[in-house]
């Protein structure tokens, strides 16, 4: 019987299949597999840094606002009223004139009805008010600023004392004394228009304002001298043709001023009033800027007016 030669081919398994894919996917359910969990894993990483900010966040609005939030208990009575404001009134006047239920608790005051009522006096521009927890009511008012005061009858009844805000606003005082620590010109030659004791806002003060503004800036000693300020024939008050400012000061009668190019008028305005005292001239009239290439001097005693050229 012949002998069978053992064969020299070795049996062949997966392990001897060479691997030419690499890493790559084969076929198009494992690139879908593959895509998909890439997928997943930024959308789980996007929701850990979004857990991570809110976290951060919510530790940094705590400790900024510790004595505003009340995690548990019943709101506390108002025990203190934190009154501010950047001009004259002050805690005093608005426990005298705001009206609001004392004996609330924190969250029974109406803030809403507080503002409101505070930016009705026509002095308060604007108001801010807020709970401050456990038993802190926050008040913060910003005021207008005058720049001119006036009289009118209050009421038809007594005469009584406004104020001018650079916006128009016309208001009357609320118990402070401006007056002594401000120099304001009186506002000449406007008809008040009245409801009660509302005052409608006047058109074209904040021309006037310029004015006044750069003298009180530039010329101090000049604008201290000014007494009354004329709109009588400016039209952006009156709607008539004629453009002018007039003022009266404690040094002249009667200066003219054009509604415009104030920084000019005004330098010539020093001009003259220095060129008066160093030659000893203190019966001017009128002084005349509204004319660009001249200035008009009219002294009491002469005929006509004198012109000082540029």
């Amino acid at each position: 019987m012949a002998k069978i030669k053992s064969s020299c081919i070795e049996t062949r398994n997966w392990r001897g299949i060479k691997q030419t894919a690499g890493r790559q996917a084969v076929s198009t359910i494992a690139r879908k597999r593959k895509i998909f969990g890439r997928a997943k894993m930024c959308g789980v990483i996007i929701i850990i840094l979004f857990m991570a900010g809110g976290i951060a966040y919510s530790v940094h609005f705590f400790r900024s606002n510790d004595n505003q939030i009340i995690l548990a208990g019943t709101s506390a009575p108002v025990r203190r009223i934190n009154f501010q404001s950047n001009g004259e009134l002050d805690h005093h006047w608005f426990e005298q004139n705001i009206a609001w239920p004392q004996d609330a608790t924190i969250m029974e005051v109406d803030i809403f009805a507080i503002k409101q009522m505070l930016e009705k006096k026509g002095q308060i521009n604007s108001a801010v008010v807020s709970r401050k927890f456990p038993d802190e009511l926050h008040i913060e008012v910003i005021e207008r600023e005058p720049v001119l005061r006036a009289r009118v009858r209050r009421n038809k009844k007594k005469i009584e004392e406004v104020y001018i805000a650079r916006d128009g606003t016309v208001y009357f005082h609320e118990s402070y004394k401006i007056t002594k620590n401000k120099h304001l010109p009186y506002l000449d030659g406007v008809r008040f228009k009245q409801n009660g004791d509302h005052i409608f806002s006047l058109s074209g003060i904040e021309i006037i304002s310029q004015l006044l503004d750069l003298a009180k800036l530039n010329y101090p000693n000049i604008f201290k001298s000014w007494e009354v300020v004329s709109c009588k024939e400016f039209d952006e008050l009156n709607g008539l043709s004629d453009e002018f400012i007039k003022v009266r000061s404690s040094i002249v009668r009667e200066i003219i001023f054009a509604p415009f190019d104030f920084d000019r008028q005004l330098a010539q305005l020093a001009r003259v009033i220095k060129y008066s005292k160093s030659n000893d001239i203190y019966n001017i009239k009128r002084i005349d800027l509204s004319v660009k290439d001249e200035v008009a001097v009219q002294l009491y005693r002469d005929i006509g007016p004198r012109k000082f050229r540029n």
